[in-house]
């Protein structure tokens, strides 16, 4: 009797898949765990750069622009535009100003200064630092 080699085997089949399944079994929590990182880079680079463009903004206008924190409606921006805060995400302020209704405010100058702020981000276990330097202008912001 003479077998067709052409065609695979179920035990072939089997073996094939077992493997597959290994590899996504060991990969699949590595690539989770890596979006999950770069989900926090993006929302702290964003937040770093919206208080930059608010600088900016200030110097550029030669007018007062304003950052604004709302711990209620968990945004944050300038002027008008409001971005969301990811729901775990703790954010913990030094120097900044608040009003009756729960928000915080960050006032750049026309010069492009603010006050000393210090902010501190906790975005699942993770602890970011973020500081405003009023001699300087400079924004600074690192993981610890």
């Amino acid at each position: 009797m003479r077998l067709n080699s052409k065609a695979f085997t179920l035990l072939e089949l089997i073996v094939v898949l077992f493997i597959i399944s290994l590899l996504v079994t060991f990969t699949l929590p590595r690539f989770s765990k890596s979006l999950l990182k770069l989900e926090q880079k993006r929302f702290i680079y964003h937040f770093v750069d919206t208080l930059s463009l608010t600088a900016s903004n200030a110097l550029g206008r030669h007018q007062v622009c304003i950052f604004f924190i709302d711990g209620d409606k968990r945004t944050y921006g300038f002027g008008k535009k409001e971005y969301p805060i990811p729901e775990t995400a703790e954010i913990y302020a030094r120097g900044m100003r608040e009003d009756k209704e729960g928000k915080y405010y960050i006032y750049f100058f026309p010069d492009g200064t603010a006050n000393q702020i210090d902010i501190d981000i906790v975005y699942n276990r993770k602890k970011y630092n973020i500081t405003i330097n009023p001699l300087t202008s400079t924004i600074k912001w690192k993981e610890l």
